[in-house]
């Protein structure tokens, strides 16, 4: 690759659209888009929406696209909230929560990457807000997987 284009792709990864434009690899989008947030670079707005994206592999729409699509990226979202403010934590997680109360199928996403355990080990660091949404979407993954 020459100079130019490897300074153009690196500078791809400093925003959210070029973070979302790179093939596959969603480890690495929530890893660049951790980068941001640590850095500073990206609005809360543009973390949920990016998160959301990711998980439903596409926009987001709380009616009609709100399935995730590949269980692995709640891990990797588990992660990115560990770099986030607690009040953008508790912003992701109030989403989340929804996401869970419409869906069965990411109910079981959930459940197939152990979100309980994960949840609750977050709880210990939580602030009161995170932890009122920690403890919000821990019961509705507990209710509802008991039918």
């Amino acid at each position: 690759m020459s100079a130019p284009e490897e300074e153009a792709s690196q500078e791809d990864i400093k925003t959210v659209k070029g973070i979302l434009a790179l093939k596959d690899n969603d480890e690495l989008k929530f890893g660049l888009l951790i980068g941001l947030i640590e850095l500073q670079q990206v609005s809360n707005k543009d973390v949920v929406d990016t998160v959301l994206y990711l998980l439903v592999a596409g926009d987001f729409d709380i009616e009609s696209n709100f399935v995730i699509q590949d269980p692995q990226n709640v891990l990797h979202m588990l992660k990115l909230l560990e770099a986030c403010p607690h009040t953008l934590q508790a912003e992701i997680w109030s989403v989340f929560t929804a996401m869970l109360k419409k869906s069965r199928r990411n109910l079981h996403a959930c459940t197939d990457v152990g979100l309980i355990t994960h949840a609750l080990g977050l709880l210990a660091t939580a602030d009161e807000v995170t932890s009122v949404k920690l403890t919000v979407a821990t019961d509705v993954l507990l209710a509802l997987s008991c039918h």
